[in-house]
């Protein structure tokens, strides 16, 4: 498997924070729930082209978080470090790229 294509599952297949009977959702799984609930649909039909449109922005605001902070003494405390940063934006783009704008498809089409 290549780093492009594990990048992807990673950004697919990790977990969220959505649970239901004791069961932990992985982003696909969780989107996958949509066709049981409108709402989710609507929001999927809301959501996805917005972050499409602000994608270069939500990068951007990632990016500019501050490595490293200092306090009023000038100690200076580690915040977030380039690799993760660069990660995020991965992640970000992944996910939407290869589960948010099929699932979107998929509900557009529907309609």
């Amino acid at each position: 498997m290549s780093n492009k294509e594990q990048a992807i599952r990673i950004a697919c297949e990790s977990l969220t924070a959505y649970t239901k009977e004791g069961k932990i959702y992985s982003a696909r799984e969780f989107l996958e729930l949509h066709e049981q609930y409108p709402l989710m649909e609507k929001a999927i039909l809301q959501v996805v082209p917005l972050l499409q449109k602000e994608m270069a922005s939500i990068a951007e605001f990632i990016q500019n978080i501050p490595e490293y902070i200092q306090d009023h003494s000038g100690k200076e405390y580690f915040v977030c470090g380039r690799n993760i940063k660069d990660l995020f934006c991965l992640q970000l783009k992944n996910r939407l790229e290869h589960l948010l704008i099929p699932v979107y498809q998929q509900v557009f089409q529907k309609q």
